[in-house]
């Protein structure tokens, strides 16, 4: 079932479908790898669905994957590539009883590590067993003609490359169903990568859940810390980072007259995408599946989230203007775990080649030996959009530059998000870790240390996860990153007025 979210089924299907520049594997290596562990095709329907990803009766696009996110792209050699697109992440699903909702922009549960690892361990075991060797090389070989010995040399290559990058990536706790760093694996692919600096590799060790993308081309700041501006050329600029860190690749070689760098981005392509989350609407609480909202209960919820809830979480829905600002709570007064906004902050890296260089590619001071990596990849990023001139100029980079400047309230913060569609967003806090919004109003020290999370069953009355689940991983809030701490606002609720709150904001 699909909910009414401004998006027609073409608007839906373009958002899945249109490639960004992400190149994993060549597309025929897809197709033709094994699975490490002995349980069929890597790009079965079933295999993909065993990753969490969404998967459908027909291929997205002609000959493509059968899950949503997964498609063909164009790249070098091969000349079909396997690519994420944004849908992968933010294509939600809610499941209650014999239906499942689909939530258009909303958080995926796909097991972005474990996807990888999976097919980088069946790119290994090609290259080490013979037996399996042979049988990859028929199959590719009868899709894309190739020598034995090349696709070998190949394969080696590419397995390498995909192995340093679990190295550099996957440090610290299993970020489990739903979550990843994003801004670690960013860092580290361009700051490390792409620049061929393996000292400005640091754990990415602070996973977040994958953010709703309703509203986010209206808000002033994006990324839960706040610290990517989003006015000016700023989502263009948001979207290469992103591509960047989703295998997405990048040369810092200047070109002549402008001095713009060379990425596989598609910037049209995500133009186009960004149009199309201009139309999307957060999703509406739906009484024709989960259960009528309480009406008698909506005035004292109100009077409740007005009081207790507003300061900090405005409505962004109807708002047509741009900016919207959203508010940004210092980590002090959240007291939320606090890795994510640290490790930003704290981290320095080598500016290696780009020294010398504008901060902003065609303005700001000069690059020093070091940087932020936070500049470093708003110069990459601006970098590769001067490649498109016009729609450099379209994005108004000027007023970029005089917003990426601006201080934040604090260095350590965190943006409090306007609640629209919240109850279709669990888990809930930047990193996941309260199962329900229940939980959330619960004094801090009250909440569950650790729930079960996978594709869970929703729970129309707390408003989340419930505890039915199959194959379930467990999130333990113990972990480092993984804290349920903070956020203790309104926890002075009697447990009525708790319930109240949480029927309004089933409505927003």
């Amino acid at each position: 079932m699909k909910l009414s979210q401004g998006w027609s089924d073409e608007d839906r299907l373009k958002f899945w479908s249109t490639p960004q520049g992400s190149l994993v594997v060549p597309y025929s290596w897809f197709e033709s790898l094994e699975r490490a562990d002995g349980k069929g095709d890597l790009a079965s329907r079933e295999s993909l669905a065993s990753f969490g990803f969404i998967t459908l009766e027909a291929p997205v696009s002609p000959g493509g994957p059968l899950a949503i996110g997964l498609v063909d792209e164009t790249g070098p050699r091969d000349g079909r590539w396997l690519g994420f697109t944004c849908a992968a992440c933010h294509t939600g699903s809610v499941k209650f009883g014999n239906k499942r909702i689909l939530v258009a922009g909303g958080a995926s549960v796909i097991r972005f590590v474990d996807f990888h690892d999976a097919l980088t361990a069946a790119m290994r075991r090609s290259l080490d067993d013979a037996v399996v060797f042979d049988r990859f090389y028929g199959r590719v070989n009868s899709k894309t003609p190739i020598a034995k010995d090349e696709l070998k040399s190949w394969l080696l290559e590419e397995t390498r490359a995909r192995e340093q990058y679990i190295k550099a990536n996957t440090e610290g706790q299993h970020p489990g169903p739903g979550r990843v760093d994003a801004l670690g694996i960013i860092f580290n692919s361009v700051a490390g990568r792409d620049l061929g600096r393996p000292e400005n590799i640091f754990p990415a060790d602070a996973p977040v859940s994958f953010p709703a993308l309703w509203d986010t081309h209206k808000f002033d700041r994006v990324q839960y810390n706040a610290v990517v501006t989003n006015t000016g050329a700023g989502p263009l600029v948001r979207n290469v980072g992103q591509v960047l860190g989703v295998f997405g690749q990048v040369s810092f070689e200047q070109g002549w007259p402008i001095p713009a760098y060379k990425s596989t981005a598609k910037l049209e392509n995500l133009q186009i995408l960004e149009g199309l989350l201009s139309k999307l609407d957060a999703p509406r609480w739906p009484e024709n599946v989960l259960p009528v909202i309480d009406k008698t209960r909506l005035t004292e919820g109100k009077q409740i989230f007005d009081r207790a809830c507003a300061q900090c979480h405005i409505t962004a829905r109807g708002h047509s203007e741009f900016p919207v600002h959203v508010e940004v709570v210092p980590l002090d007064v959240v007291k939320t775990d606090p890795k994510t906004a640290t490790n930003v902050v704290k981290n320095v890296v080598s500016s290696g080649p780009l020294e010398g260089r504008k901060a902003f590619v065609v303005a700001g001071p000069a690059i020093e030996q070091t940087m932020a990596p936070g500049l470093m990849l708003a110069h990459t990023a601006i970098g590769v959009v001067l490649d498109s001139p016009l729609l450099a100029l379209e994005g108004d980079l000027e007023n970029m530059y005089a917003d990426q400047v601006a201080p934040l309230p604090s260095p350590t913060s965190y943006k409090a998000r306007p609640l629209d569609g919240v109850w279709a967003t669990a888990p809930y806090l930047h990193n996941g870790s309260v199962r329900s919004l229940y939980q959330l109003l619960l004094p801090s020290d009250q909440r569950e240390k650790a729930f079960s999370i996978g594709d869970n069953e929703f729970d129309p009355v707390n408003v989340g996860l419930s505890d039915k689940v199959a194959e379930p991983f467990v999130f333990d809030t113990t972990l480092p990153g993984n804290s349920a701490a903070g956020h203790d606002f309104g926890v002075d609720l009697s447990d009525a007025q708790r319930r109240a709150l949480i029927e309004y904001l089933k409505t927003l």
